[in-house]
């Protein structure tokens, strides 16, 4: 493995010195640049020396406010040390800042410093994947076979860090994220006490429209606040949590195991649909975690007793709604799905595989993440890649059309 290194010693303007001699470290390494100098000082990506090889981000130690400081290291995934890979929403994409990587400038969004801001170490480095820093976007074709290993990147993780923002709002209304998560939480308990009461989750009676009507100011504004938090950004877009062996959500100072939204969702779509109704809960994505972990990770299989059964065209289907930066990520998100795989001849996927072990039997996806390709090429590549491995027109059973998509030049045969 490999540090990135920059070839030149850090220092603003190399020309000429002309900043206040009071400025030192990562503020001097962050002052106002040149044009001339800016040529030299912002950080330049080097190739990946294999194509199974990924970057990781180690993070340096910092305190509260200071810049953010970083180096990258070059390491074949299957042999890479415990990290941790971040989960996020990139945010406004004009809204950007600057961190030092590899004493170079790296220009990311302010959400994204935000989140490794918030996950700095004070005292010692903490190592991280975070897919707009250890990814060279600019780069195509490396651009397509990171994301073709992103699923590996969250499976192989140590845990996954999941950024919701600084804060959660709604129509000017700031909801106290902390309360809802201690509310998910309790709720959760109360349902477990009538489980064990009753034997089974099965026999749980349904929460009743009256049951509702009979809710106190507080607990209206209870389950108010965990809707307002399920529909905030990070929960209505693509993500990878589903592969991941742990997960903690973290809002600002507030955090909440992922495993106890797994349970919350889990009870709200069996006896609590009233409330998922009422409330207006968005759970599109949890569905989804649900299903990867069940496909992925063999001790979930056990939670009622259950093993995933769905296709990779229903996987789409349930994220069509989720929200991508790019629209081409609604499939390529997904190809880490074990469904989306075509395993050699011999090496199948079954209900109880190893997720870690068969990802590397020359196993390859429907198709490959190439982002040279228009929306509609890929889609069309994707329809015809399904017809060919399953033999049946049941993917003509998917496509939703509306008037501005009959109007789109991809095919009207091609789902959405």
């Amino acid at each position: 493995m490999s540090l990135e290194y920059s070839n030149h010693n850090i220092g603003p303007c190399l020309a000429h010195e002309d900043f206040p001699q009071d400025l030192t470290g990562p503020e001097k390494a962050l002052s106002p640049l040149c044009t001339e100098c800016s040529k030299h000082l912002f950080y330049q990506y080097r190739p990946l020396p294999r194509e199974d090889c990924i970057r990781l981000l180690w993070l340096l130690p910092g305190e509260d406010e200071r810049p953010v400081s970083c180096r990258l290291l070059s390491v074949p995934l299957e042999n890479a040390p415990s990290y941790e890979a971040l989960s996020y929403v990139w945010g406004d994409p004009t809204n950007t800042v600057e961190i030092i990587c590899s004493q170079r400038r790296l220009s990311i969004t302010a959400n994204l410093r935000d989140a490794v801001r918030r996950f700095r170490y004070k005292n010692e480095c903490r190592v991280l994947w975070a897919d707009a820093i250890c990814i060279d976007r600019q780069n195509i074709e490396e651009h397509g076979k990171q994301v073709q290993l992103m699923g590996m990147i969250y499976w192989k993780s140590d845990r996954v860090l999941v950024w919701l923002g600084q804060n959660i709002a709604e129509n000017d209304r700031l909801i106290n994220v902390e309360e809802a998560f201690a509310w998910m939480c309790e709720s959760n308990m109360i349902f477990k006490a009538k489980e064990e009461a009753c034997g089974d989750a099965k026999e749980v009676p349904p929460v009743a429209s009256d049951d509702i009507a009979g809710f106190t100011e507080l607990e209206v504004d209870r389950w108010e606040a965990v809707s307002i938090l399920l529909c905030s950004p990070w929960f209505r877009r693509v993500q990878e949590i589903g592969l991941a062996a742990e997960a903690l959500v973290i809002c600002g100072d507030a955090e909440i195991e992922a495993a106890e939204l797994l349970d919350f969702y889990l009870w709200v779509m069996g006896s609590g649909q009233a409330l998922y109704n009422h409330f207006f809960i968005h759970l599109t994505q949890q569905t989804v975690w649900y299903e990867y972990w069940l496909a992925t990770r063999p001790e979930y299989k056990t939670v009622e007793g259950k093993s995933t059964k769905l296709s990779f065209i229903e996987i789409l289907a349930f994220a069509r709604h989720l929200e991508a930066t790019d629209p081409r990520d609604h499939v390529f998100a997904f190809l880490g799905y074990p469904a989306a795989l075509q395993f050699p001849l011999g090496h199948e996927a079954t209900a109880d595989m190893d997720y870690g072990s068969t990802i590397f039997l020359s196993t390859k996806p429907l198709i490959q993440p190439d982002y040279t390709k228009s929306l509609g090429e890929i889609y069309t590549e994707f329809a015809v890649k399904i017809f060919e491995a399953t033999n049946n027109l049941d993917l003509l059973s998917y496509i939703i059309h509306f008037e501005n998509s009959i109007e789109e030049s991809i095919p009207s045969w091609v789902p959405r």
